[in-house]
């Protein structure tokens, strides 16, 4: 248990580098998995919007992270955490905000943006199957923002189209906490296999560092794909050391 921990934490550290999770999971997916630990690759796609902003639609994006599953006694609950390591949140179509460079915001006023915040998120929730294949979860998620960028997509009445994007890290909080529950499906019935569902993320701390807002709080629906890393060679490797 002592060893699956450490990894975990391990790949908390060195989230920065999706590259170099990847990497890692390849290698070492076999070495994390073991009869009470599940654990693999997590993505798929993020639709998510602020609440608090006016006229905010849903902005689109993909995540990728990884997971672990923990088994209890009864087969039926499982613990379930990770992390996202790419994981962007955020609205599109957001009314004009003020810019402070003049000429600029003269160019871009009254244009909407999209915004974008950058989070690493790590869940917290509680897992129970029924019916063999399917599974409920709730929990919470924990964030912490790295990156923020509003995007502007201005068009010259003499045509052509110019993109301003603005670093909006201060505008932010760092810290977010929420909510999260949802549902999927094993793809088969074997012990470990790949998952599919769906989630939904509320946040309940206001993230706006400016107080511009009444309250600006993110929301999430997930489009997930769970696939566990070497858990069959795993499966092989215990096998054979059991054998006399």
């Amino acid at each position: 248990m002592e060893k699956h921990l450490f990894s975990f934490f391990l790949f908390i550290l060195i989230s920065i580098n999706a590259n170099s999770q990847v990497l890692i999971s390849l290698l070492l997916g076999d070495k994390l998995n073991s009869d009470k630990i599940e654990f693999g690759i997590d993505g798929g796609f993020n639709y998510s919007t602020l609440h608090g902003i006016e006229s905010g639609s849903y902005a689109s994006d993909l995540f990728l992270g990884f997971y672990f599953d923990f088994k209890q006694r009864n087969p039926n609950w499982i613990l379930h955490t990770g992390v996202q390591v790419k994981s962007s949140v955020g609205a599109d179509e957001v009314p004009y905000n003020y810019i402070e460079n003049e000429e600029i915001s003269a160019i871009l006023e009254g244009t909407k943006y999209r915004k974008e915040i950058s989070y690493f998120y790590v869940p917290f929730t509680v897992k129970y199957r029924f019916l063999t294949l399917f599974n409920v979860e709730a929990g919470v998620q924990l964030g912490l923002m790295h990156g923020a960028t509003d995007t502007y997509k201005y068009k010259p009445p003499e045509g052509g189209k110019l993109t301003y994007e603005l670093d909006a890290k201060h505008q932010v909080k760092k810290l977010d906490a929420g909510y999260l529950v949802g549902i999927g499906s094993k793809l088969s019935k074997e012990n470990k296999s790949m998952q599919c569902g769906i989630k939904y993320y509320r946040g309940f701390i206001d993230i706006d560092a400016q107080n511009i807002t009444s309250g600006t709080y993110n929301s999430s629906i997930y489009l997930y794909c769970s696939i566990p890393i070497g858990a069959k060679k795993a499966e092989k490797s215990a096998a054979k050391n059991k054998l006399p």
